[in-house]
């Protein structure tokens, strides 16, 4: 099975911020990551509930970003 490491997980958040920004909904991220997923080898294959996994993870990340963006200082 293929997996991605915390540090891949994070240069895809990365990736996803520089290329689209900080402020996509939900769905327009998951649009902008399955995209992405189909350019990277072995990736496109997964079945549906990997991909939803990954999804999660990539998505409670890049929220994070977007918490940590807007956080008064």
């Amino acid at each position: 099975m293929f997996d991605l490491s915390n540090s891949e997980l994070h240069q895809i958040i990365d990736f996803i911020i520089d290329s689209h920004g900080i402020e996509l909904s939900e769905s327009e991220f998951t649009e902008h990551v399955l995209d992405l997923f189909e350019d990277i080898p072995g990736i496109e294959r997964f079945p549906q509930d990997p991909d939803t996994d990954y999804l999660s993870i990539l998505w409670s990340l890049y929220r994070e970003h977007q918490f940590h963006h807007h956080r008064p200082t």
